[in-house]
């Protein structure tokens, strides 16, 4: 068994796919994977994983975040230095193209990691959407990178990790420059840390619960929109999320409305979820949305753009679909919801059958498998 030698160039804190690294870690581990993750700093619960990071923990809390790319340049050296010529070298977003570089000169397997879809495809999609709304493009560079220097480090990939099959589309497209093994695979959450309800003798409004950055690329306006559109009488919009500055410009009104409750950001979401009675995610670009898993910890039912249901669609029939382009889709898909508790208790109990097939310990096990299979 060959060991895979992680990197990731960001620090752990408890959230952000460096967490996700670590919880599909400790499902390869779990199920025998040879892994060792290199990474700046952590403060958070690293289990069984092997790691070493380049901050002492005790240090970590009073040398940062000012020294952060210090830190980085350093665990890309001490990763680099530790890379064995067997290993398979599983680098994360964040990294330079320098160490891409030089591990392909050695002749080491790269496993990329696709947290989102690529910079060109992102850009596609979501260039118009912004003119649309009368707002600067989305982004130059994606993590730092310039879209040409990410299809420099496709180009010497050998493997890929897609979390959904939007994002395995855009790296198997024609215009992409990796030319090596796409692993369709998923994000998740840990099952037991969900705690579906009875929901079924609530009284008072429907609550409809979004949890992310209210943001274009997560269609919260258009969401919104749907919202002020369908006018529900007994139904409360929750937005569990920081409000990007665009949104607060162009749905000015509709945050305002009395059946929206904009939180911000929230400590606990757990409480959310479990206060809700319908979930939706209408992304209009992602990788994989691990909000949506957590919702289906809970029974939640959920509406969900295919960019927005992390893959769930493609495994069961959990998923109401709507279409991210359409606001008629998501006025139907609501009010399919908030007017029917039938409904809202099938689409809950299909979610809750479907997530385990998305615990962490499993999305751990079925990647080691597939990268076995691979290699």
């Amino acid at each position: 068994m060959r060991r895979i030698k992680v990197l990731h160039s960001m620090s752990a804190w408890g959230g952000g796919h460096v967490q996700t690294c670590i919880n599909i870690l400790k499902g390869m581990v779990a199920a025998g994977a040879d892994v060792h993750l290199e990474l700046p700093r952590t403060r958070v619960d690293m289990g069984q994983v092997p790691y070493r990071a380049s901050l002492p923990r005790q240090l970590s809390r009073f040398l940062m975040p000012r020294f952060e790319d210090r830190f980085k340049e350093r665990v890309a050296e001490r990763f680099l230095a530790d890379l064995q010529p067997d290993d398979i070298a599983w680098i994360w977003p964040a990294a330079q193209v320098s160490v891409y570089r030089e591990v392909a000169r050695r002749g080491n397997p790269i496993l990329m990691e696709g947290i989102n879809t690529r910079i060109a495809n992102a850009r596609r999609i979501l260039e118009p959407i912004h003119a649309a709304e009368g707002v600067a493009p989305p982004f130059d560079t994606t993590h730092g990178l310039p879209e040409t220097v990410e299809e420099e480090m496709l180009a010497l990939a050998s493997y890929f990790f897609a979390p959904n099959p939007k994002v395995v589309e855009a790296v198997e497209a024609e215009d992409s420059a990796f030319r090596g093994t796409v692993l369709p695979t998923s994000y998740g959450t840990w099952v037991a840390d969900g705690h579906p309800v009875d929901r079924s003798n609530r009284d008072g409004p429907v609550k409809v619960l979004f949890v992310g950055t209210v943001c274009l690329r997560k269609n919260a306006h258009g969401l919104l929109r749907a919202w002020a559109k369908l006018a529900p009488k007994n139904a409360q919009l929750i937005l569990c999320g920081g409000i990007e500055p665009h949104v607060a410009k162009v749905c000015a009104e509709e945050l305002t409305l009395p059946s929206v409750d904009a939180r911000g950001q929230v400590r606990g979401v757990g409480t959310a979820y479990a206060e809700a009675d319908v979930f939706v995610m209408p992304s209009f670009e992602e990788g994989g949305p691990q909000v949506t898993f957590e919702a289906a910890s809970y029974g939640l039912p959920i509406i969900a753009s295919p960019m927005g249901d992390g893959g769930m669609a493609a495994r069961s029939d959990a998923i109401w679909p709507i279409d991210p382009y359409s606001i008629d889709s998501m006025v139907a898909a609501l009010a399919a919801f908030i007017e029917n508790a039938e409904r809202r208790a099938d689409y809950g109990a299909r979610a809750l059958a479907a997530v385990p097939q998305f615990d962490w310990n499993v999305v751990g096990r079925t990647r080691f498998e597939a990268l076995q299979a691979a290699l």
